[in-house]
């Protein structure tokens, strides 16, 4: 399955799937129903919800938390809204997709204005916090 997501957002059409676990949770409940834009010509911001497959060729929605900059190429950091550590830094050619949508019970979760940056900035921070914990353990 993960593969196919893969390459239908590759070949540019949009999907959509129910999530599975907790790591996005608040944002992102077990059984909501995610729509998936490809990232292909996209511009990705901190904040934004990004979908790309790890290195256990699982696909993985996270936020992006950092970017970053390394012998010319363009990196992510991501971590799950609920997770106590970050996950590895993917480069930019490893997002499949941009989450454009949430739904819970069939109707659109939604997040703007204020709300919408509070959320990115609260997250990002948070990570951040994270990676400071992690390096004075």
């Amino acid at each position: 399955l993960a593969r196919i997501s893969t390459d239908l957002l590759t070949d540019g059409y949009q999907i959509r799937f129910r999530a599975i676990g907790d790591s996005m949770q608040p944002t992102i409940r077990d059984g909501d129903v995610i729509v998936v834009k490809p990232a292909a010509g996209r511009h990705i911001r901190m904040g934004d919800l990004v979908m790309f497959m790890n290195s256990h060729e699982r696909t993985v929605v996270h936020r992006v938390v950092a970017k970053k900059r390394n012998a010319g190429k363009l990196f992510f950091q991501t971590c799950g809204d609920n997770a106590s550590d970050l996950d590895k830094p993917i480069e930019r050619g490893q997002v499949t997709g941009i989450i454009k949508q949430i739904l819970r019970d069939g109707v659109r979760v939604e997040d703007r204005g204020i709300r919408k940056l509070l959320k990115r900035v609260w997250y990002c921070a948070r990570a951040r916090k994270i990676k400071i914990s992690n390096h004075t353990r």
